[in-house]
Formats: C-alpha cells, structure tokens, sequence
C-alpha cells in the first residue's frame, strides 16, 4: 500500500540550469557589445567635439592674424604671403568712425575725407585712405605696404594728423608720383592674384 501512496521522486530538470547559464551568457554577451559600443559612441563625438574645437581655434587664430594685419601699426616689414593677403581683401576701415577725438588746436578726423568730388560733381571714394583710431592718424594704404625706400610724405610712412591741413595735404599726395607708382603696384597685385583665383585675364 505504501508503495503506492508514496510520493514520485522528484524529476530534476537537469537542461535547464545549462540553458539559464547560455541564457545569462547571452544576455552579457548582448550587455558587454552595447557597453563597447556606446563606448565607441563617446570616443567618436569626443573625437568629433575635439576636431572642431581644434577646427574652431584654428579660424579664430586666423581671424586674429587678419585683423592683426589689417592695422596699420603692423604694416611695416609685411611678408609677401601677407600683403597677398592685404591686396585680396583690400584695405580695411572701421565705418563706425565718423570722427576722431579732437587735437589740442580743436581738429579732428572726420570720415568725409574718404570721400573726393570730381570736376564734374561726381563722388569717389578713396579707397586707399585709411584711418586708425588706436594712433589717430591717417595712412595711405598703397604708398605705406607698397613703397619702395624711406616715405616721401607722412601719409606712406609715420601717419598724418596734422588736422588743420588733412584735406590740402590728402589732395596733393594723391596726385604725387610716389602714389601713383604704388597705386599701379596695388593694382598689379590684384590683376595677379584675380588672375591666379578666377582666371581673369592679365592686362597687356
């Protein structure tokens, strides 16, 4: 009787704890290949952020290099590479300037002298005239990077801030040889690097 009413021995699963195991293997398998990839992740946007970080201080530097030749304090000694520079971009003028502060005869720069009014009423700018706030002087941009030996005037070399006489002064240098030599230097410059960019033609 009693071996009939005794209970069945239990049945062991003996597959199952080794199909847990493969389970829990699989599942650190999945876990460790989506930690190395997210890992990979991180070092591909650092390596990202890096680069243009790197990216971004290299066009600052740049940007800093072309403001810093673009003052004329700095064009003394210029390399040929930047007044390439100078010529393709052209001089460079704050337009925010109307005025200078005023000398100890109470004169002062005023912007209007960019501006020339020809014989027949006809306005120009001078592109060549340059004003510098941080020395409150006037350049000539073409005879200060382009002149060849010791300045004639002070406008292609030290800088003019005789106020009184700006606009006399600015006529007569204009028309001078010196200016005009370098003027066509200035302009030759320019054939030649358009030339070397857009292929425009060389005058002949």
């Amino acid at each position: 009787m009693q071996k009939f009413l005794a209970p069945n021995p239990s049945i062991v699963d003996v597959e199952k704890p080794q199909e847990h195991v493969e389970v829990e293997r699989e599942h650190e398998g999945v876990e460790q290949e989506q930690e190395r990839v997210e890992v990979e992740d991180e070092q591909d946007e650092e390596h990202v952020e890096n680069q243009q970080e790197q990216e971004h201080v290299e066009e600052q530097q740049q940007k800093e290099h072309v403001d810093y030749i673009f003052d004329p304090r700095r064009w003394e000694g210029l390399n040929a590479d930047e007044i390439k520079l100078l010529v393709a971009k052209g001089p460079k003028r704050d337009t925010s300037i109307e005025f200078g502060p005023y000398d100890k005869f109470n004169r002062r720069f005023s912007a209007t002298i960019y501006t020339i009014t020809l014989s027949d009423l006809e306005k120009c700018d001078r592109e060549w005239l340059v004003y510098s706030k941080e020395l409150d002087k006037m350049f000539c941009f073409c005879c200060k990077v382009f002149r060849n030996g010791v300045p004639k005037d002070r406008l292609g070399g030290v800088g003019f801030d005789d106020w009184h006489h700006a606009t006399g002064r600015v006529r007569e240098h204009e028309v001078s040889l010196d200016h005009l030599i370098n003027m066509k230097f200035f302009e030759v410059e320019v054939i030649e690097i358009l030339h070397t960019i857009f292929n425009v033609p060389r005058k002949t």
